[in-house]
């Protein structure tokens, strides 16, 4: 079908709705708009230019050039096949994303001295800083010169082996559930927590909402009807050296391997159903400068999220239908069941009945044999045999469902 465009018209739609949107209108690609606008010089948005508008600025719109050239354009687009609706938008939603994070004018700046702390590193800060320096006192402990002593207690007692272990371990500062989730070393604490602090503000400032789960320790941005978890660590490497000794006794020979700091830092994060996923500095480009690069891939994660839920409730939706084709299907066949055995119900008590009656007949067919034998003889009945042809009569009278079943008034 031929598609005609009007340039005083298609260019108040190309500034009021993301070209996404209006290539669905038209059954056309974005692209293909794009083709048209030029053809019509008609100036079109920047990247990202959705974003802005959807962050809440304010962005004064161009006003229509005047041209000697085209004015209407025709099109015959071929049609799209049709997609769904939710993926559209989850596709619009991310390319807008995706164009905010590329603008320079978004760009994430790490202030490594921050002047303002986001509540929810303020409490992690202050125990890091105080695990930095219970380090520095273990070191200084362990710098002294040590007097020898042949008891290895003694290592233990001027507080040597705090510093041993805390090197053992790859100088990590441990923090315990009710702090963010950061694996870090003095070396790297600040650093890591002037990037954390910058993204919480920059994830505000995005519309998402940093939760800190107290109970299990985890950091949660919230957004869309999804959570991303996010955590931050640094990198150690398995290092072999030489045994230490804790005591001059001690001259055991062979190596150890112990972790060391790299001073590399990585934010890691996932959404539900999803494995997690890193991002990792490097030289070339330290994690201060990839924080617009980390939230393009929580949007990308959100999105899987969002289809993977979708499918979720799909593939619940299908299991509920199924259970409930089955839950008819038993019905029915417990119906037949209960129907099947009211019959047969039925037809016993036919057979029962038929038999009383057929019972009956022969007590009757008896009796009345009995009284014509009588009659040949010509004898009289005797009283006793009277009484007992008279009782036979009562039991075929009883047994004898005919006037039971003929007095009712609906027969089943």
């Amino acid at each position: 079908m031929e598609v005609r465009f009007k340039r005083e018209s298609l260019f108040e739609e190309v500034w009021s709705t993301p070209l996404t949107t209006l290539a669905k209108k038209y059954g056309m690609s974005d692209n293909g708009i794009r083709k048209v606008c030029k053809a019509l010089a008609i100036p079109l948005p920047i990247a990202g230019h959705w974003a802005k508008i959807a962050a809440g600025r304010t962005i004064p719109r161009p006003t229509l050039p005047p041209t000697k050239g085209r004015t209407e354009f025709y099109s015959s687009p071929t049609p799209r096949p049709s997609s769904s609706p939710e993926l559209d938008e989850d596709t619009q939603w991310l390319t807008e994303r995706t164009e905010f994070e590329d603008d320079r004018a978004n760009h994430i700046a790490v202030a490594l001295e921050p002047q303002r702390w986001h509540r929810l590193v303020i409490q992690t800060r202050n125990r890091l800083r105080e695990l930095v320096k219970e380090a520095e006192q273990a070191r200084r402990a362990a710098d002294k010169p040590q007097k020898i002593s042949r008891f290895p207690q003694a290592a233990f007692d001027n507080g040597s082996w705090k510093w041993k272990y805390f090197v053992e371990r790859g100088q990590t500062l441990l923090l315990h559930r009710n702090h963010l989730p950061l694996r870090v070393t003095p070396q790297t604490s600040e650093r890591a927590l002037a990037i954390l602090n910058s993204l919480l503000f920059a994830a505000e400032a995005r519309g998402i909402t940093p939760v800190h789960d107290d109970k299990d320790g985890r950091l949660l941005l919230k957004f869309r009807d999804c959570a991303v978890q996010v955590r931050f660590s640094e990198r150690s490497t398995d290092v072999v050296r030489d045994k230490r000794h804790d005591s001059p006794l001690d001259r055991s020979l062979g190596k150890d391997t112990i972790k060391a700091p790299t001073g590399i830092l990585r934010i890691y994060f996932s959404a539900r159903g999803y494995s997690e996923s890193g991002l990792q500095e490097s030289a070339d480009e330290p994690l201060e400068k990839r924080l617009n690069d980390f939230f393009k891939r929580v949007y990308r994660a959100v999105v899987r999220e969002r289809i993977a839920e979708r499918e979720r409730a799909e593939r619940d939706r299908q299991f509920e239908a199924e259970q409930e084709r089955r839950r008819r299907v038993e019905a029915i066949k417990q119906q037949e069941v209960r129907q099947q055995a009211k019959e047969q119900e039925r037809r016993q008590s036919l057979l029962t009945e038929a038999s009383s009656w057929r019972d009956a007949s022969l007590i009757r067919d008896y009796i009345a044999h009995i009284e014509r034998e009588l009659g040949r003889q010509g004898s009289d009945i005797h009283p006793d045999l009277a009484g007992w042809l008279i009782w036979a009569e009562q039991v075929a009278e009883e047994i004898d469902p005919t006037a039971k079943r003929t007095s009712r008034e609906d027969i089943h």
